[in-house]
């Protein structure tokens, strides 16, 4: 390794172990996450048993807060009713949020089309 690509190595090592400030962190943790979620880089037995812990933490803590929102919220009816009752604000939010995603995760991957067939078609 060159002592320029070494130089420039020890930076970026420098710059990703920084986590001062907000930015770093957040940088840091997508980078993370990224890397999990890619599946480039095959996990280790303890990195899947801490990953599946923090979901299980994860889900447990929503279990618990559904299930005792359901006791006090005195709804009456059937399950689903008092679903929709206790949570059926929550559950538009999130319907509305899920369609927005849809709608700009298409419109990027139109955009990537549009930006290719554009670009194809001057080269002939």
């Amino acid at each position: 390794m060159k002592r320029a690509e070494r130089d420039d190595w020890r930076r970026d090592l420098d710059a990703r172990q920084r986590n001062v400030v907000f930015p770093d962190t957040a940088a840091n943790e997508a980078r993370f996450w990224r890397n999990i979620i890619s599946g480039k880089e095959k996990l280790r037995p303890s990195q899947v048993a801490g990953i599946a812990l923090i979901c299980f933490t994860l889900a447990a803590a929503i279990y618990s807060y559904i299930s005792f929102q359901l006791r006090v919220s005195g709804a009456q009816g059937t399950l689903w009713e008092r679903i929709l009752g206790t949570f059926g604000d929550w559950l538009i939010l999130f319907a509305v949020a899920a369609a927005v995603l849809l709608v700009s995760w298409l419109v990027r991957r139109w955009l990537k089309l549009y930006r290719s067939f554009a670009h194809s078609s001057r080269k002939h």
